[in-house]
């Protein structure tokens, strides 16, 4: 929705990586009513080198284990951040001390669920104040007195849950100074209609349900606002720009999830991973450039889903019956936590597509175990779950009616990202080789296309048809992979130093996408200016 993190020790971490820093200016301070206008829309970096990292000559056995970077202290980062037991072992299983001295900072007992990608305060650290609810200490551990939180209003307060609570960070929806129900409507039905590819994470049956009872978690409800905000006439018409009309509902989400040390607060849960991929999402678009935004919270949610949702367990085979209703919601879990994993997947192939930032390793590891989506129509009436088809992104794709357009989407993006990777990093007839090696596999794809998602006239009026309603994000898949099959191709052509003239095929397809997609948005428009209407009615009320 990440597997090597970043680490604590900040030299050894910048010299692998730049560390993104959020302007002071692109964080609004104070309470969620004074953050309605944003002060600037700078979303600036900072990049800054460090010393050469020096060889450690032994991690800690959870690092060990998840194959992540180990600072070597005692806590490590990691565990630290991740509520995690730190230990040091040899090859026979005996303790043995860390390689580096403790972290006074870091009390061995203190327990908080996150990562840290700096031994330095996040961006967001000092803005995350209040709002967090507290709690009692668990199993006899006491948190660390640094990173007590009070409620506003309130004198005092208690400890803050660790990732492996029962307590959720925001257990019931609560009230939001900036979430008036007509806002809340019109935002959520922005969202859902508009926001793709993020809105295939959430089941939007069960959401509105859940969000109709007031069991939706606060910051879940405040993400989904902040990345529909910018589309929103009456909520963007407050900002500086458009695109950061959906700052004031983001620093109030984190307000909810982190403490102000920027440690993650809320339980490791589905609709922490949810929230946190949709954090990353609105990094992305407010910062205006997939070179700028952090991957921050991508590789917190990577974090969340393996080690505490265990995204890469495979699931029980057999579907749900249609009247266990556990079993079903079972079942829609498990599909949400793997498409949070596939969308940051997504994230990271198209970020290294177009900025040349490399995938994660451990991500390329997990995409072979995490199953694919399931087609978007199985998703959504969970009941039909027994047409669901079981792929996986290197096997060979089923030509049914309900294939999976997300799985397709991830294949050729895949293909692209590979093809990309060769014309970055191999020249002359090496590259012609590897680059030989792929057509088959593009030609493979386009292959098992079943007839309903193949590029034609028809099925393209019916997905532009499709794209008048809210369940669209079969469509947005469709639109998006006939979009990278030309472009993977075109890609094909480079590396083989055979592009010269335009291909005829490959015009008439990006042209009639883009028409389509016009035509779909002119219809879009006004679907939102009607709900426009009744929000304006309601407020009115």
């Amino acid at each position: 929705m990440p597997s090597s993190p970043p680490e604590a020790q900040q030299a050894s971490f910048k010299s692998q990586l730049p560390t993104p820093r959020l302007s002071p200016q692109s964080v609004p301070s104070g309470p969620p009513s004074d953050r309605r206008h944003p002060e600037s829309e700078s979303m600036s970096v900072a990049f800054v080198k460090g010393p050469k990292r020096k060889r450690l000559s032994k991690a800690c056995d959870a690092c060990h284990k998840s194959k992540r970077r180990c600072d070597g202290t005692a806590p490590c980062a990691n565990c630290y951040y991740a509520s995690k037991n730190c230990t040091y072992t040899d090859a026979a299983g005996r303790p043995v001390p860390a390689p580096r001295n403790p972290n006074p900072e870091r009390p061995v007992t203190a327990a908080i669920a996150t990562i840290s990608p700096a031994s330095e305060p996040l961006p967001w650290a000092e803005q995350a104040t209040a709002d967090a609810p507290p709690s009692a200490p668990q199993n006899g551990i006491e948190r660390d007195p640094t990173s007590k939180r009070s409620r506003r209003g309130q004198p005092g307060g208690g400890s803050s849950p660790p990732s492996g609570s029962k307590t959720e960070c925001s257990p019931e929806r609560g009230n939001s100074a900036l979430l008036d129900p007509a806002t809340t409507h019109e935002l959520v039905n922005i969202f859902f209609a508009h926001c793709n590819p993020q809105r295939m994470i959430l089941h939007k049956p069960s959401f509105s349900a859940a969000l109709s009872l007031n069991k939706v978690p606060l910051h879940l409800v405040l993400t989904v606002c902040a990345l529909a905000a910018p589309l929103s006439k009456s909520v963007a018409a407050k900002a500086s720009h458009a695109r950061l009309a959906g700052v004031p509902f983001f620093q109030e989400a984190l307000s909810l999830m982190f403490d102000n040390s920027g440690r993650l607060l809320c339980e490791p849960s589905v609709s922490t991973a949810q929230a946190l991929c949709l954090l990353e999402m609105h990094e992305v678009a407010a910062s205006h450039s997939w070179t700028r935004h952090y991957r921050y919270f991508a590789e917190l949610a990577l974090q969340v889903l393996e080690d505490g949702l265990q995204v890469h367990h495979s699931d029980n085979t057999a579907p749900p019956s249609p009247t266990n209703s556990e079993a079903l919601i079972e079942f829609i879990d498990r599909e949400c936590t793997r498409r949070c994993f596939w969308l940051i997947q997504s994230m990271g192939w198209i970020s290294n597509i177009y900025t040349r930032k490399p995938i994660l390793p451990r991500m390329a590891e997990l995409a072979d175990l995490v199953r694919l989506p399931i087609d978007e129509t199985t998703f959504e009436l969970a009941v039909l779950s027994s047409s669901a088809t079981s792929e996986y992104l290197r096997r060979p794709a089923p030509r049914t009616r309900y294939a999976s357009q997300f799985g397709h989407m991830c294949r050729i993006l895949e293909l692209y990202h590979n093809v990309e990777t060769i014309i970055a990093t191999k020249d002359g007839p090496e590259r012609v080789a590897a680059i030989a090696a792929i057509k088959p596999s593009l030609d493979a794809w386009h292959e098992s296309l079943p007839g309903h998602l193949k590029f034609t006239e028809e099925n393209l009026e019916t997905q532009v048809t499709m794209f008048e309603t809210s369940s669209n994000s079969g469509v947005w898949c469709y639109c998006f992979m006939h979009a990278m099959y030309p472009c993977c191709y075109l890609a094909i052509l480079e590396g083989q130093g055979m592009l010269s003239e335009p291909i005829p095929w490959v015009r008439e397809q990006l042209n009639r996408r883009v028409h389509g997609a016009e035509h779909a948005w002119a219809g879009a428009d006004r679907r939102r200016m009607c709900s426009q209407k009744e929000s304006n009615r309601l407020r009115g009320q």
